[in-house]
Formats: C-alpha cells, sequence, structure tokens
C-alpha cells in the first residue's frame, strides 16, 4: 500500500526553529524565512487521525471495516484528494489529446495461410 498524505500538523512542519543560530548565515535564514511559508502547505488534517485511518485500512477494521481488500493507494487528507483529482483530470486530458499519437503501435500480425 503506498499512502499519500496531505497537510498534518506535525513537528516537521511547524514555524519555530530549534538551537542556535550559526553566525554568517543570515542571508540564508532570512531568504528561507521568505521561501518555505510559500511552499508550505497550511495543515489541515489530525496526525493521530490520519494513523489511525491507516491502521485501521492495515488491520481490515474499523473506518475500513467495510471496505474492499487493502487497496495500492491511500490518500490520506481532503487536500491530498484534492491534489490527485486535480492531477487526474490533466492526465485524462493529455490522455484524450495525445491519444492518435500513442495508439496504433503494435507489430504486425503475421498472416498465416490455410
Amino acid at each position: 500500500m503506498i499512502a499519500v498524505p496531505g497537510g498534518f500538523a506535525t513537528k516537521f512542519n511547524a514555524p519555530t526553529r530549534s538551537g542556535t543560530p550559526l553566525e554568517g548565515y543570515e542571508v540564508v535564514r532570512n531568504y528561507l524565512d521568505e521561501l518555505v511559508p510559500k511552499y508550505v502547505k497550511i495543515p489541515k488534517s489530525d496526525p493521530i487521525l490520519g494513523m489511525n485511518a491507516l491502521v485501521d485500512v492495515v488491520r481490515g477494521e474499523g473506518r475500513a471495516a467495510s471496505h474492499g481488500p487493502t487497496p495500492l493507494w491511500l490518500f490520506l487528507g481532503e487536500d491530498s484528494m484534492q491534489d490527485v483529482r486535480a492531477r487526474t483530470v490533466e492526465l485524462l486530458s493529455t490522455l484524450e489529446e495525445w491519444k492518435d499519437v500513442g495508439s496504433n503501435l503494435g507489430l504486425p500480425v503475421e498472416q498465416t495461410s490455410a
């Protein structure tokens, strides 16, 4: 199973620093302080609930009990699902636009004599 988590509120994405800043790296720190917030999503999901859902799927119980076999892909969090939906629409659009280029590429069928 491949778990695809969205933004979870963990210490990893918390906006705090630890330790004493190294001298001479002020320019880098300032640059990162401006850059990182542009790319880090605001966490929308509770990590405990996310892990509980994952455990339920692995064990086949709880919120996963009424579902079929373990999925290859498990999307955790509404933002993860929204991202996957958007990417899927983009992939289907590209598939339709370029299907004539990628189709009919089979080897020739040999004629057999009767």
